[in-house]
């Protein structure tokens, strides 16, 4: 029994009080405390070197007390650390969060600055377009008065030609009804019945009055 009440004592630290005076002072009270006797293990027919004692220990109200300081110290700092942990998550999530809305918006304000490079591409594109069609027109238009103005040159040049051709023949016919090889041909002419002099087909033209073909002759010089 002194074996088992020396580990209690271990166990219970109370050895803050100096032994000596524990003993003295504790001892009486052992019987009364831990429910045994010197004769109740004779009376029981208990043995001192096999039995055992129960003890039922209620731990004090304070769990922070001095025995106790430690592990609830540990506990809020652990708490503390949990909720530091839990509020850098939350930071963390935020930050993230913005991070995505700042690479939305920008994704966002590319796709605006796209869609206004196509549309300026596209007016572009379709301004050369129609600059291309007007130069087209343009051209067409001004290669068609060209045409235009060669045909009425071939046309008008057929016509002189013609026109001279026509004249030329008139004059032959005249020089040929008066005996004239060309128009600057001199020979005598009759003047009247019994009297003739020298002269040109013009002077010839100009006494038979003809205006159209003085006209000729004087064109064909």
């Amino acid at each position: 029994a002194t074996g088992r009440v020396t580990r209690l004592k271990s166990r219970f630290q109370l050895h803050a009080t100096p032994a000596s005076f524990l003993d003295l002072a504790v001892r009486p009270l052992w019987p009364a405390m831990f429910g045994f006797g010197t004769c109740n293990d004779c009376r029981c027919g208990g043995d001192r070197e096999t039995d055992t004692v129960k003890v039922s220990f209620i731990p004090p109200t304070n769990a922070c007390d001095k025995e106790n300081e430690a592990p609830c110290l540990v506990s809020v700092k652990e708490v503390e650390f949990q909720d530091g942990a839990a509020d850098e998550q939350k930071r963390l999530e935020r930050e993230e969060e913005d991070r995505r809305q700042a690479r939305e918006e920008e994704e966002e304000e590319a796709e605006r600055q796209y869609q206004r490079e196509v549309k300026r591409l596209q007016v572009l594109e379709r301004q050369r377009l129609e600059e291309i069609e007007r130069q087209r027109r343009s051209q067409e238009e001004q290669r068609a008065r060209e045409e235009e103005q060669l045909r009425q040159r071939q046309q008008g040049e057929a016509q002189r030609r013609a026109e001279e051709a026509r004249k030329q023949d008139q004059v032959s016919a005249f020089l040929s009804k008066h005996g004239f090889k060309d128009t600057n041909e001199k020979k005598k002419i009759k003047s009247g019945l019994l009297s003739s002099a020298s002269g040109y087909p013009l002077h010839v033209a100009v006494r038979a009055a003809d205006a159209e073909a003085v006209g000729l002759l004087l064109w064909g010089g």
